[in-house]
């Protein structure tokens, strides 16, 4: 169920409920957009991910968002914090044949985190970087132009939480680009409702987490 109404009385008029046709009558009140079947290519950054010392938690959980979304996870790469390798594993996913492209890790306030700068890089326009809203405050979202045809290919900084949190702003950011919609000034409103839970079990997005969204 997307939408409703009731009549309250038991009975009405008919030139009311005419009156209330004739409102919607050749209108939109409401659009419907399908998610895409986009390819996704995952980046993986951090020097102890690459050394194997710590395993990385994130694609198993892509992998389930991408099913309710219609996607495909097209490969995975990885690389160390290192501006230039972030950068040209985007440019490779993006020579590919890329939809989307999820760069996770190195997305904080630290000198040390090169994926912002990679993302810059590579992007013609950023819509936003950071988000008014717990967790995945730090999510970033760019476009950048695909070798094939000029089309906009979506890159996203994804912060780490997002490998440790059943829900963050990712989840919030994936329904607009699978949907084709530039989320834009949107997300000044994910502030509304912005701070999950952590719920005991996760109703999302029938929470207020979603709200804004």
């Amino acid at each position: 169920m997307v939408a409703g109404f009731r009549i309250r009385p038991l009975v009405m008029e008919d030139y009311r409920v005419e009156r209330a046709v004739a409102a919607v009558r050749g209108s939109k009140p409401f659009t419907i957009l399908p998610f895409m079947p986009l390819k996704v290519g995952l980046i993986t950054t951090g020097k102890e991910i690459v050394d194997k010392k710590v395993e990385d938690a994130f694609r198993p959980k892509l992998l389930e968002k991408l099913s309710r979304l219609n996607g495909s996870l097209m490969g995975q790469r990885f690389c160390t914090d290192s501006l230039e390798q972030i950068s040209e594993a985007i440019a490779a996913f993006l020579n590919e044949g890329a939809d989307v492209v999820i760069c996770t890790g190195g997305m904080s306030v630290d000198a040390d985190d090169k994926t912002p700068g990679a993302i810059r890089s590579r992007c013609r326009k950023i819509s936003f970087q950071g988000t008014p809203a717990l967790p995945g405050a730090m999510l970033m979202l760019g476009w950048a132009a695909s070798p094939e045809d000029g089309r906009d290919v979506a890159v996203i900084g994804a912060p780490a939480c997002v490998a440790f949190d059943e829900r963050t702003e990712l989840d919030k950011l994936l329904p607009f680009v699978f949907a084709g919609i530039e989320p834009g000034d949107l997300v000044r409103r994910w502030g509304v409702g912005g701070l999950c839970e952590h719920c005991p079990t996760c109703h999302y997005p029938a929470c207020s987490f979603a709200a804004g969204s």
